[in-house]
């Protein structure tokens, strides 16, 4: 059988193809241009003037590092995609669920043949090139900054990601900040970082800077974040200029990423979370996950820790168990842990993180669906879930 978990190993037949997709048609062409085929799967039917590509196989049958074939011709690795010439144009796409990011299969013929081959190594669950969109309260204090940030993929062999299509190189993560209304644009501000310049999955977080957001944010007041990626670098500006912006991908769907709710608050304490995956068994994977509380004495007890769901905040209930915790944030962080910060006294810092039995199980491998929430009386938070896309 060619065909195991969602992926197709060749040799492949049109059999494999069919149980994979869920699509019954015996026609290959009909195939390559299903809707079924999952746009982020790095191999799959292309545009590419070629009859066949297996010049690009090794001797294991399995597409050699040096492939190209499946970036096609035009270098969108099979992904169509809208763009918008400003701000307010892409967040009236991102409201009304506009398509965006679609595949963009062969059409037959000379140009664009249909082979076979190229479901070879096609992965049914690959996930989208970035996921888990998140913003920290933003914390109203000279010295304070609010991060934000996706997850992001960066290299693997199942899933596209952004640094694979040339002409996202120039692009930067950008954020909009409109009131809770999300009539008023208040504030844009991006990564330093290009697409073309990540190297690991958190080069999509950053740091706004309390002076960014002084006077703009109010205590106790909730603004909507959008976000997309900006041929424009945005350092802190209140209004747009004209130029090219794309929504991020929405977990599998077409359209772009939904916006969230965020805070600001004069209180300085502060959560950092972190949280990855490691392989589970029969078919789940367990969350890691560790909290990061700063300036309060004494700690945090009962305070919950949770797997949700990211589109709707629901907790996560894995084999009839509910993915909560409660805990205590009592430890002390040592100075020699990377969150340790030397201007604010070690005393005030303190920790939790998952053991065996408090880690969370997810209910499939798909990361993208998930955050980790931590709630307390003082301080609440959610962060996206690292995952390693060669595994």
């Amino acid at each position: 059988m060619a065909t195991s978990n969602g992926e197709i190993t060749a040799p492949v037949s049109i059999r494999d193809v069919q149980v994979t997709l869920g699509d019954g048609s015996n026609d290959l062409g009909t195939l390559c241009q299903s809707t079924h085929i999952n746009r982020w799967a790095r191999y799959k039917p292309v545009k590419l003037a070629q009859i066949s590509t297996i010049d690009q196989l090794d001797s294991n049958n399995q597409w050699k590092d040096t492939s190209t074939w499946w970036k096609a011709t035009a270098g969108n690795c099979g992904i169509a995609y809208n763009t918008f010439s400003s701000v307010a144009n892409v967040k009236t796409a991102i409201d009304n669920q506009a398509l965006v990011w679609n595949y963009d299969p062969p059409t037959g013929g000379a140009s664009q043949p249909f082979r076979l081959t190229d479901f070879n190594q096609y992965v049914h669950k690959a996930i989208p090139p970035v996921w888990g969109l998140y913003a920290q309260t933003a914390i109203l204090q000279a010295g304070y900054t609010m991060e934000v940030g996706v997850a992001a993929g960066v290299s693997g062999d199942e899933n596209i990601t952004f640094g694979d299509i040339p002409a996202l190189a120039d692009y930067y993560f950008t954020v909009a900040f409109y009131n809770s209304a999300g009539t008023s644009l208040l504030l844009l501000y991006s990564s330093p970082v290009k697409i073309g310049q990540m190297t690991t999955s958190t080069d999509l977080t950053f740091e706004i800077p309390y002076d960014a957001y002084n006077g703009i944010f109010s205590n106790g007041g909730t603004y909507r974040m959008y976000a997309f990626l900006s041929t424009y670098r945005y350092t802190g500006q209140t209004s747009a200029v004209n130029g090219t912006y794309i929504p991020l991908p929405y977990e599998d769907k077409a359209y772009g990423a939904p916006y969230i709710e965020t805070t600001a608050k004069t209180s300085n304490v502060m959560v950092s979370l972190e949280a990855s995956t490691i392989s589970g068994i029969q078919g789940n994977r367990v969350v890691n996950w560790a909290a990061y509380v700063y300036n309060v004495t004494g700690g945090i007890t009962g305070a919950t820790i949770q797997l949700i769901y990211a589109s709707t905040g629901a907790v996560v209930t894995t084999n009839g168990t509910p993915q909560t915790r409660t805990i205590n944030v009592t430890n002390d962080i040592p100075s020699t842990d990377p969150h340790y910060k030397s201007d604010i006294g070690s005393s005030a810092q303190k920790m939790a993180k998952s053991g065996a039995t408090t880690a969370f199980i997810m209910p499939d491998t798909n990361v993208e669906n998930y955050l980790v929430e931590f709630i307390s009386t003082a301080i609440s938070g959610r962060v996206p879930i690292a995952h390693d896309i060669t595994t």
